[in-house]
């Protein structure tokens, strides 16, 4: 998979169909001995980027459409595979990684709908081809840009030469059986992550079904003991109302309690609730909570390092309450 995504993007790039965002980043040491580090990037071309914003704004202006979907039709360019019966895998066209790609279903969900066991079987038909981080940004709150429904998954390691997955990898990674949830002495705000080794042997041997429906299984579990400690945490930790989470938007059974961002690998599931979208100018999505953060100028990178970049999470993720509702690890 990964070979037909670098593929796909090559022609891609040289239709100039696909548009890198150009970065440059840094390293972010902790500030405590605990906490692992971060990578922060910093747009290198603001212009050009603030120029397909506007691109975007007139299209969805002078579309038809009650609102303007990128998905609904894709750009054929950005299509790599179908992925199941119910999503496409398409390139993510302003990637600031390489090979970033998006797991998008065929018909229009809301972003802020429940993942579904179709979802998880998209899921790990792609971890089980590639070594990578998936991902879901439900709601705008949990820095989603887009309506239609849609996961992510980037190749790991996240960081180029790195031998872990992602920056955070020691400190969510722990020697506990499956199917225990448990929290992370280092991430200072609420959060639970649960073990996923047995699923990815499940996918690896060819039951995807089987891979899915535990996967499923451990979300709505993550999902039943976090929610508990957003309403312990009190309403005015509760994120703002996304778009489209009414019951008439969405139907009773699909709405989420809480906004939230949820991570998967081949080795471990982690779910964050979230209670706004930004820090100051710095928008932060899933990819934030594994250690990396992405801001537009030196004045927004300025912002995290006088915050810390943990301190940034801690400001748009839910206060973990005084008495966790599961048993944090050291």
């Amino acid at each position: 998979m990964l070979a037909r995504i670098r593929a796909v993007s090559a022609a891609a790039l040289e239709q100039g169909a696909l548009q890198p965002i150009e970065t440059r980043y840094t390293v972010i040491p902790p500030r405590k001995a605990h906490e692992p580090a971060f990578v922060l990037r910093v747009l290198t071309n603001v212009a050009r980027k603030q120029a397909e914003s506007k691109k975007q704004a007139r299209a969805k202006q002078s579309a038809n459409e009650k609102a303007w979907n990128p998905f609904l039709p894709y750009d054929p360019a950005m299509y790599v595979q179908d992925v199941g019966d119910d999503h496409v895998l398409l390139l993510n066209k302003f990637n600031v990684v390489q090979n970033h790609a998006l797991i998008v279903t065929k018909r229009f969900e809301e972003q802020n709908s429940l993942l579904t066991c179709s979802d998880m079987t998209a899921l790990w038909i792609c971890l089980g081809e590639m070594r990578g981080i998936a991902f879901y940004n439900a709601g705008k709150t949990a820095g989603a840009s887009q309506r239609h429904k849609h996961l992510q998954i980037v190749p790991a390691p996240m960081v180029p030469h790195s031998d872990e997955d992602t920056p955070f990898e020691h400190a969510i990674l722990k020697q506990v059986a499956h199917g225990t949830t448990y929290s992370s002495s280092a991430l200072p705000y609420l959060h639970a992550i649960i073990r996923m080794d047995d699923c990815a042997k499940m996918a690896s041997e060819g039951d995807l079904q089987g891979a899915a429906r535990v996967c499923m299984q451990r979300y709505l579990q993550l999902l039943k003991t976090l929610e508990q400690g957003v309403q312990e945490a009190g309403e005015e930790q509760r994120g703002e109302e996304d778009e489209a989470t009414s019951e008439e938007a969405l139907g009773a059974e699909s709405r989420q309690p809480f906004s939230y961002n949820v991570l998967v690998s081949r080795r471990w599931m982690m779910l964050i609730p979230r209670r706004k979208e930004c820090f100051q100018d710095v928008s932060v999505n899933s990819m934030g909570f594994v250690g990396c953060l992405l801001v537009r100028d030196e004045a927004s990178a300025q912002q995290v390092r006088n915050q810390g970049a943990m301190g940034v999470l801690s400001a748009v993720a839910v206060r973990a309450p005084a008495r966790p509702p599961i048993e944090s690890t050291a």
